[in-house]
């Protein structure tokens, strides 16, 4: 697999400080009066974006891994057959569809990564309240 382009990491980065902003909004961070309440939706705020991207680029890993191919190819084939009935005879068998799915591996780290900072962040800020 190759290694993540900066272009890669330059929009998990930017996906994940907006869903940090927008957190930070959703947790009202503009009504906080006292320190330990900003604090408190500052760790929230990093830790519900990190979990999100962190368990985004799980799911990725687990695609990656066939855990949804036999899913994929049976709706496919269900809908198949119900566009082309006689054309039918002619698809791929699973073992075919398999291993044309795991060649095209998606890159996940940079989520993994991203969303670890962001977790991290959290817990700094729990010890800062």
């Amino acid at each position: 697999m190759k290694d993540t382009t900066l272009k890669e990491w330059i929009i998990t980065i930017s996906t994940t400080i907006a869903m940090f902003v927008g957190a930070m909004f959703i947790y009202k961070i503009n009504e906080a009066a006292t320190s330990e309440e900003v604090f408190k939706c500052l760790c929230n705020s990093a830790f519900v974006s990190g979990a999100l991207i962190f368990g985004f680029g799980l799911l990725v890993w687990c695609a990656n891994q066939g855990a949804f191919v036999g899913l994929q190819y049976g709706v496919k084939q269900i809908f198949e057959k119900r566009r082309f009935e006689k054309g039918f005879e002619s698809r791929k068998s699973y073992a075919e569809y398999r291993e044309s799915k795991m060649k095209k591996q998606v890159r996940f780290k940079h989520m993994l990564v991203v969303g670890t900072f962001f977790i991290a962040l959290s817990i700094i800020f729990y010890f800062l309240i």
